[in-house]
């Protein structure tokens, strides 16, 4: 499970990384510093956000599984899209 997980998540990155710079420069092609800036400071937010709130849950429901495990959530929602 370990590995496939980490499997396809390196495979979203990948192709995420190699498809933005066309897509910021098909959408801004003004303002591609901006776009770019904007995503890799959403990743950084994002990871910060993921850090500081994982622990609080775990503590909150008695385990550190359920810390992790609650950020299945948001990716179960947001996969069909």
């Amino acid at each position: 499970m370990l590995f496939g997980s980490t499997l396809l998540v390196g495979v979203g990155i990948a192709v995420t990384q190699a498809l933005l710079p066309p897509l910021v420069t098909e959408y801004f092609p003004d303002r591609e510093s901006f776009a770019t800036g904007l995503y890799t400071v959403s990743l950084t937010i994002g990871a910060a956000l993921a850090g500081a709130v994982t622990a609080p849950i775990g503590d909150l429901f008695g385990s550190w599984t359920v810390g992790l495990a609650a950020w299945a959530i948001p990716a179960a929602v947001t996969v069909p899209i």
